[in-house]
Formats: structure tokens, sequence, C-alpha cells
């Protein structure tokens, strides 16, 4: 529906009680139905109503707190940060995981900002998010390649003379349907061409 009005800014706000919390992080879910619309969460004070913080506040602050809202996937990441506002190494390493149906569900819009949000935010290579996902989405639509494409590193290592004849048949890395797959053969192809000149 808001996408027939041609609306492209959403701000939502929920009451700052857990419930209102978990209705923001819930969000995420619908994501992917978003395609065109930018979607923003407004972040209100714990045991706070829009409508209350208007008549104790006024409404100069609730426009404010509009003005400040955040992508749904940054409230997600706040809400796993402890008293400090540090995120954890241990729930650094589980956030993206837990992320993960989120992430290969929303559209290419979407999917560049909360990378970069991501990247910037848990200190993760933006690349290696996308290949993440990217190997996600193709583990979901069974075009996965990789005991295939494991065969073609381990035959390139255990025969280093056969070299030139799989580059010939593998013209590219971004063959690889595997995130970590392209990268090793890029690497090798770089030290190939070094070695050669």
């Amino acid at each position: 529906l808001l996408q027939e009005h041609n609306i492209k800014e959403v701000v939502i706000a929920f009451d700052g009680a857990a419930a209102g919390r978990a209705a923001s992080v819930r969000l995420l879910d619908s994501m992917a139905l978003m395609d065109n619309v930018n979607v923003l969460v407004a972040r209100l004070p714990d045991d706070t109503q829009p409508d209350d913080i208007v008549k104790t506040q006024g409404k100069a602050i609730l426009d404010g707190m509009f003005k400040a809202a955040v992508l749904p996937i940054q409230f997600f990441v706040d809400t796993k940060r402890d008293a400090t506002g540090v995120i954890q190494t241990k729930d650094r390493f589980s956030l993206i995981q837990e992320l993960r149906d989120f992430l290969v569900s929303i559209p290419e819009l979407h999917l560049d900002l909360a990378a970069k949000y991501l990247s910037d935010e848990l200190s993760v290579d933006i690349l290696s998010i996308k290949a993440f996902v990217t190997e996600l989405k193709l583990t979901k639509s069974g075009l996965l390649n990789k005991e295939s494409e494991l065969s073609i590193i381990r035959h390139v290592m255990l025969n280093p003379r056969a070299w030139s004849i799989v580059r010939q048949a593998v013209i590219d890395a971004k063959v690889f349907t595997v995130g970590a797959y392209q990268y090793v053969f890029g690497a090798m192809d770089s030290c190939h061409v070094k070695a050669r000149s």
C-alpha cells in the first residue's frame, strides 16, 4: 500500500517497552516486502509512548526522536549492546548468523545499507559480508557448486603445472559461488601472473 502511494520513507515508532522493542526487531522479517521504501525505527526511551512524550515534553522532542531514527538492523544490533554500549566479541560472531534470514531476504537497496552498517559497526570487511549473503542465497537456491569448486582448487594445489589448463577453463574467479574459494583462486591467479612476469 505504501508503495502504491509512492511513499519513499517510513519512520516507525513503537512503545519504548519490551513489547515495543520486540515489535521493532520483528520488523526485520517484513523488510523483504519494502522494495523501494526506506524504513527507519525511532528509538523511544524505556517505558514511554509517543503520545506521552508529546504531552510531557512537547512535540519538538518527539520530532527530534523521529529525525534520529535508525535502520531496523541498527535497532536490532543495539539490542545486543551491554550496559556500557559495547557489543561483546562472542555476540559479534553470533550477530551475523542471527541476521542471516534477514540478509538473504531483503532487496538489494536495503542489503547495501545493512552491509555497510554491519561492516562499520562490527569491523568486518563489507565484501566478506556480501560474499556471505551471496553464498547463503546460492545455497538456498540450490545452485551452489561447493564440491566442484573445492576440487578445482585442490587439483591446482596438488598439480601446479596444471594451472595453465585450469586457468583457460576458468575464465574469471567470479565463476566461483563460494566467496572463500573465489578469493583463494583470485590470489593464486595473481601469484601465477607475478611468477610468469
